[in-house]
């Protein structure tokens, strides 16, 4: 939605075609909808000018392969654009993109890590990780810390007796 609006109010873009390759990883190219994006951006018909990303580690988390897509676009006359991320055309402004692209990886795995700790930490601690309490139990709030609702898993009497029948 965000991405909408600035379309709309900020550029007066109108949007063509939407990729999203919703849980595969920015670190490899061969996602479809990434695939499919060059594939367009390429054809003779070449339906857009721009592709917007919201940041372009949203489009690729390895400097390679980033670059090779923003060369691969350039060559067929489509900019790549980010929502949150200016990058003035000419030298100036690849040489910025290669280094935010440069970044983006170590970032991610930073994040990686931050998040592991803690879900090890609320474990340790005793809590529930998860979403979906796992068949046969059910999860039950114990504690709230700010918004978040701690958690642990509860026997679930119903399906409790058929994991037993079976």
């Amino acid at each position: 939605r965000q991405m909408q609006t600035w379309i709309r109010f900020a550029e007066g873009w109108r949007i063509v075609a939407e990729f999203v390759d919703a849980g595969l990883s920015g670190t490899n190219d061969s996602r479809p909808e990434f695939q499919r994006m060059l594939t367009m951006a390429a054809s003779d018909a070449r339906p857009f000018d721009v592709v917007l990303v919201h940041s372009i580690s949203r489009l690729a988390r390895h400097l390679v392969i980033l670059e090779n897509a923003a060369e691969e676009l350039e060559r067929h006359g489509v900019q790549l654009a980010s929502i949150t991320q200016r990058f003035d055309k000419g030298p100036e402004g690849v040489l910025l993109r290669q280094i935010v692209g440069a970044f983006d990886p170590h970032q991610s795995r930073e994040n990686a890590k931050h998040v592991a700790r803690t879900m090890l930490e609320n474990a340790r601690q005793g809590f529930w990780n998860g979403s979906h309490a796992p068949y046969g139990y059910r999860t039950i709030v114990v504690e709230q810390r700010g918004a978040k609702l701690k958690k642990h898993l509860a026997i679930d009497p119903v399906e409790a007796e058929i994991v037993r029948l079976m």
